[in-house]
């Protein structure tokens, strides 16, 4: 026989291609546990769809999903750099150096200048 057995015990052990509803549930899931960006969690999901496949008659519609994570609040770029920003200055980071890693998480000029003044107001 060429069915491998997992340890739960399943016949199958290939994960089920993703469809729309799956595909959610993994981004829910993800932000859940994770503080996480837009750019991140795009990647995560296109990550898995690759791994995965899809199974499903419309295309994955990943920009809009995670435009509903960031919308719904799960997904915060500019607090997400501002706790990486405070991480890393505990850590002894200078200003500088916090400065130029942080701003690789932001993608939109909108968290671009949230990020600008409270780098004005902690950093300088």
């Amino acid at each position: 026989m060429n069915d491998r057995a997992t340890p739960q015990g399943s016949r199958d052990w290939r994960r089920k291609p993703l469809n729309r509803v799956l595909l959610e549930e993994l981004a829910l899931a993800y932000v859940a546990r994770f503080s996480t960006t837009a750019q991140r969690l795009r990647h995560y999901l296109a990550r898995k769809l690759r791994e995965r496949g899809w199974d499903d008659a419309l295309e994955p519609a990943l920009d809009a999903l995670v435009r509903r994570c960031v919308e719904r609040g799960y997904v915060d770029d500019a607090g997400f750099a501002r706790a990486k920003a405070a991480s890393l200055l505990r850590r002894g980071y200078g200003g500088r150096r916090v400065g130029d890693e942080v701003e690789s998480f932001l993608s939109t000029p909108q968290t671009r200048e949230s990020w600008v003044c409270w780098q004005n107001a902690f950093l300088i």
